[in-house]
């Protein structure tokens, strides 16, 4: 655990030095007694002040009775050039801690402190500042929430909230509000009849995929897979997974001082085990738990940390039988094993904890390291393997089901095709969020936000290509969604992607302020941009105009006409363009239109076209109305 230290003096280079003179130390700065009795006053955890008792506009010995009033426990070292006898012995009324002269020798500043530190008790692990952070997700975690709101809620910087929580809890804000996420989707999985895409709305997620993505990397399958009685993860191997082995037999987990050393190796093997992984502290609280706990317990990992297994309530003679187990091994020093029976709602299992003592630099035992494995019959089932199953002779197909059959090929392939593209996405969304955890300067927190939309606009799109290509079976409710903000976002972002041909657009849509259309923001979205997109892409070099306009029909429609002024489309074309792969750019794909006017057909609404050679291309959207404001 790392300490901190406010420094209240007005001397700017003592103050660089007590950087110097304790470099493993968070370091708080306030140049005068307003400043300090306002970092005193936020919930920030600081554990000892140095304080310089010739301060500006306020006595320093006023300061020191007002820093007692509010934290009468807090450690204080007087440091200045002006002591007196009297001004020593007022401080010491107080019951300062040390009481040094300048200029202060390091080394004495340097063992002051740690004398302090030394005898300063370890704060309960409910009322410490990570506790708070971790109360902060797992109150929001269905909200749209960043390591930078977080920090404003909590009034602390988001650099040293993120650096002690990972210090602390052992991995990154965005992963345990992941971990927290798919903890609450699990419980839903079990507990409720929602469909997947709305647990993943429930949970925090914008999309499906993202959802299955994340889901997939903390427990191994699928939500659907999770979901089905029996799945083919939901019960442990007898043998121990090779993560958990590897954790069994690493020399490092015995003693504190390696463990700390090799605390990512840990965490990422605890992540990808299948066993329970525990850490117990000397109050036999949960100082670790990794994810599998879940699929036995039903109960979302992020409860276990910090509490007992009396304090989660599960039974008495359980609690006492676990408890035997962990003080055995902090009062004898030895491994040992415990079988136990297990009952929950996910069902009734036969558990084996192995325990291993932790050693502290003193040799004694600081913590109990568990695994705990499910060695539970398998249940046999039938080999659907072995089933023969009759067959019928396979009817010559027609010219018809050739093409056809050609078609799911080609959809095939393109699925293929597009799946390949989720992993240098998943990197980057990866890479975006670690980036986004430690940036400080709000213009790069801004580029990050862009960023990440845009990663997240490109999986989406890339749902919908796979949606399209399996006939749309993943349903999406509709929601009522206005045109006007999306058609003004895509505008945006092509002015941003194409900077150098200096388009100009001409907006002519406040019509869709009063009216709304029953539809899926991501689907529509994606047909909008990809017209833009090439009324956009048709245009010259520089100078190019794209005129929007719209008009609402006596059927309860509305048209969006995207008109361009390149050079037009040949009239023995016209009829292809919004079939799929055909495009005339060299570097085309040709799928832009087809998937416009295959989301726009699902809606309920008709994609034409239009040009003239020379002249420029217009594209004609209709699309039916939900509610006129």
């Amino acid at each position: 655990m790392k300490y901190s230290v406010l420094v209240v003096d007005d001397d700017s280079e003592f103050v660089a030095s007590v950087h110097q003179i304790l470099p493993g130390y968070i370091i708080f700065e306030a140049d005068g007694a307003s400043q300090a009795l306002h970092l005193l006053r936020r919930p920030a955890d600081i554990d000892i002040i140095l304080l310089d008792l010739k301060l500006p506009r306020i006595p320093g010995m006023q300061l020191l009775k007002e820093i007692k009033s509010l934290r009468p426990n807090i450690a204080i070292i007087i440091i200045t050039a002006f002591g007196t006898k009297k001004s020593i012995l007022d401080a010491l009324r107080l019951n300062v801690n040390d009481f040094l002269e300048k200029p202060v020798d390091p080394a004495t500043l340097r063992a002051s402190v740690e004398r302090i530190v030394a005898d300063l008790p370890v704060p309960p692990f409910e009322n410490s500042l990570v506790q708070r952070l971790l109360h902060f997700v797992d109150t929001n975690y269905n909200k749209q929430i960043t390591l930078n709101s977080a920090a404003q809620t909590l009034h602390h910087n988001p650099k040293y909230l993120s650096r002690i929580f990972k210090e602390s809890v052992g991995f990154s804000f965005s992963e345990y509000k992941q971990i927290v996420r798919v903890d609450r989707a699990c419980q839903l999985l079990t507990e409720s009849n929602l469909t997947v895409d709305q647990i993943s709305y429930n949970v925090g997620y914008l999309n499906a995929e993202s959802f299955n993505r994340i889901f997939k990397k903390y427990q191994h399958m699928t939500p659907t897979a999770y979901r089905t009685p029996h799945a083919e993860s939901a019960d442990p191997s007898r043998d121990m997974s090779p993560a958990a082995t590897m954790l069994s037999n690493a020399k490092w987990i015995h003693s504190l001082s390696t463990f700390h050393a090799h605390e990512k190796e840990f965490n990422l093997l605890a992540r990808q085990s299948t066993e329970i992984i525990c850490l117990f502290d000397q109050q036999y609280k949960h100082v670790y738990v990794n994810n599998a706990i879940s699929r036995f317990t039903g109960i979302p990992r992020s409860r276990y940390l910090g509490k007992t297994n009396e304090e989660l309530g599960y039974p008495e003679h359980m609690c006492a039988l676990w408890n035997q187990a962990i003080s055995t091994v902090f009062s004898r020093a030895v491994p040992i094993n415990s079988v136990f029976d297990f009952s929950s709602p996910k069902g009734d299992f036969k558990m084996v904890a192995c325990m291993t003592p932790v050693f502290n630099k003193k040799g004694r035992v600081s913590h109990v390291f568990s695994i705990v494995r499910n060695i539970t019959a398998p249940t046999s089932h039938i080999d659907n393997r072995d089933v023969v199953k009759a067959s019928l002779p396979e009817p010559v197909p027609s010219p018809a089901a050739k093409r056809k059959d050609k078609l799911i090929k080609l959809g095939t392939n393109l699925s293929a095709v597009v799946h390949e593209l989720k992993t240098p996405l998943a990197s980057a969304e990866s890479i975006a969020d670690a980036a986004l955890d430690t940036a400080q300067n709000q213009t790069t927190i801004n580029h990050i936000n862009d960023l990440q939309n845009k990663l997240n606009e490109s999986r989406n799109l890339i749902a919908n290509v796979l949606n399209l290509i399996n006939g749309g079976s993943d349903v999406i409710p509709p929601e009522l969604v206005f045109l006007e903000p999306i058609l003004d976002e895509c505008c945006v972002s092509l002015l941003r992607h194409f900077p150098r041909k200096k388009v100009h657009i001409n907006k002519h849509y406040s019509c869709l302020r009063t009216v709304a259309c029953l539809t899926q923001p991501a689907f529509i979205k994606t047909a909008l941009h990809n017209v833009l997109l090439n009324a956009f892409q048709a245009l010259p070099k520089a100078n190019g105009v794209i005129n929007i306009s719209t008009r609402l029909t006596d059927n309860d429609m509305v048209v969006i006409e995207v008109a361009d002024t390149g050079k037009g489309i040949a009239q023995k074309d016209l009829a292809n363009v919004i079939k799929p792969f055909y495009t005339t750019r060299a570097r085309g794909t040709g799928l832009g239109l087809y998937i416009s006017n295959s989301i726009i057909s699902r809606h309920g609404g008709t994609l034409s076209v239009s040009s003239t050679t020379g002249k420029g291309t217009t594209v004609y959207i209709c699309l039916k109305l939900a509610k006129s404001l």
